[in-house]
């Protein structure tokens, strides 16, 4: 919920957000961002989307409020943070086995973009300020139907990788 992050929240237009994300790479801080549709119940102000960037270095967070999505800048920040591999093709025989909610995030992936249903995924950090597991890496699938949570010790890059495919792949 957005009024869990820092009080120190700025609300700061795309473009300054995207200028400070590149920032807090260049610079080593530990950041990373949320795409918050009008219906995620993580985002508090139902008629706008929210783009949030922590800086969990500094306890800082900052916010965009939009009509639209902000589907580029997302695709971008994913890039500068896990790099261009992050959106490469999953080869035909996958040696990554993902777990059983893994699975059914992308079975329903796959259905909603195909029938132009909206979804959305969070993958908290382990000190994230929307993070009830403190300390372990949440994957979380949404829509209007259902929540999965997938809650791992280890970072789940290549989970993510098959998630975050099929999420750019959604009709903005």
């Amino acid at each position: 919920m957005l009024s869990s992050i820092p009080s120190i929240m700025q609300e700061l237009p795309i473009f300054e957000l995207m200028e400070k994300a590149r920032e807090f790479q260049k610079s080593g801080k530990k950041w990373h961002f949320h795409i918050l549709t009008p219906i995620c119940r993580f985002n508090e102000i139902k008629n706008k989307h929210a783009f949030v960037l922590e800086n969990e270095s500094d306890r800082t967070a900052f916010v965009t409020y939009s009509e639209k999505r902000h589907f580029d800048q997302g695709k971008e920040l994913v890039k500068l943070i896990y790099g261009e591999s992050i959106f490469e093709a999953i080869p035909a025989v996958d040696p990554s086995a993902p777990s059983e909610k893994i699975k059914k995030m992308i079975e329903n992936a796959k259905l909603f973009n195909k029938n132009g249903i909206p979804w959305e995924h969070h993958l908290f950090f382990p000190s994230c300020v929307f993070n009830k597991h403190v300390g372990k890496w949440v994957m979380v699938f949404e829509s209007r139907e259902e929540i999965i949570e997938s809650i791992t010790e280890e970072e789940p890059i290549e989970d993510l990788r098959k998630i975050e495919v099929l999420y750019y792949l959604q009709k903005k």
